[in-house]
């Protein structure tokens, strides 16, 4: 049985708090109950399993929970991760699984080292498929530990389940929403919209960080709208931010 309440923490402590935002930033924040088949950024068929923490590169990135380093990983074994490490935490019933991804070079921790929850384990970058920098990082629950990499086992869980960041507080930067939202206006809201669309699965357009709501944003909250039942008029008003609210654990105030 998954202990939902099992401590991890914030393996990114210096998350960027600007555009990709830290949070919300790559994946599937309308399947949120725990386990997620469908992690993924849209576009992405293969599955995205974990959430991108943007941060400068060089930054730290710590153990999110006490263990052992499992396996380490770099391009030749895995072109797509970059250089990262996996760790796994023996518990009751299984093990826990941690993978942090896209390092800048090889992680400074070894094979069969036992590491502390906060201790570092690497620096965040951009190897492997990354265009910017920051940490891929998963969670995975293992019921039965026997293959070297976790790629091939255990079950993929929503790290924000865990509540790393506070889901009960507001957005990271904490902007006022304004009370009615519409097509054409330039609001510091924006680029959360933006984002919490991107996450849940709608497409608004590449440039996540921009505060203007173009046509192409309309288009993506038209169809979320029109998904939940609302009317279908492209403001983002009282409704429209408590379904958004719903679906993704998020404090609009």
């Amino acid at each position: 049985m998954i202990d939902w309440a099992h401590p991890f923490t914030n393996p990114v402590p210096e998350l960027w708090t600007g555009y990709p935002r830290a949070v919300y930033d790559c994946f599937n924040a309308s399947q949120r109950a725990g386990y997620n088949p469908n992690y993924r950024q849209p576009g992405d068929p293969a599955g995205h399993k974990g959430l991108d923490l943007g941060a400068n590169e060089g930054s730290p990135i710590t153990a999110a929970h006490p263990g052992k380093v499992h396996h380490i990983i770099s391009p030749a074994n895995n072109p797509l991760a970059g250089n990262g490490v996996e760790l796994v935490e023996q518990v009751t019933g299984g093990w826990w699984g941690t993978r942090y991804l896209h390092m800048p070079s090889a992680p400074i921790v070894t094979v069969g080292q036992t590491v502390r929850v906060g201790q570092r384990v690497g620096s965040v970058g951009k190897t492997g498929n990354a265009n910017y920098p920051h940490c891929h990082f998963e969670i995975r629950w293992i019921g039965d530990l026997t293959s070297r990499s976790l790629v091939t086992q255990g079950v993929p869980l929503d790290p924000l389940r865990f509540d790393l960041f506070g889901q009960s507080e507001p957005l990271p930067s904490a902007i006022q929403w304004p009370a009615l939202l519409r097509p054409g206006e330039s609001h510091g809201c924006v680029p959360h919209l933006r984002g919490l669309l991107y996450g849940l699965g709608y497409w608004p357009a590449k440039s996540l960080g921009a505060q203007r709501y173009t046509a192409r944003v309309q288009k993506a909250v038209r169809e979320f709208q029109d998904d939940h039942g609302l009317d279908v008029d492209g403001i983002v008003g009282p409704s429209t931010r408590e379904a958004l609210a719903d679906e993704t654990g998020f404090l609009l105030t």
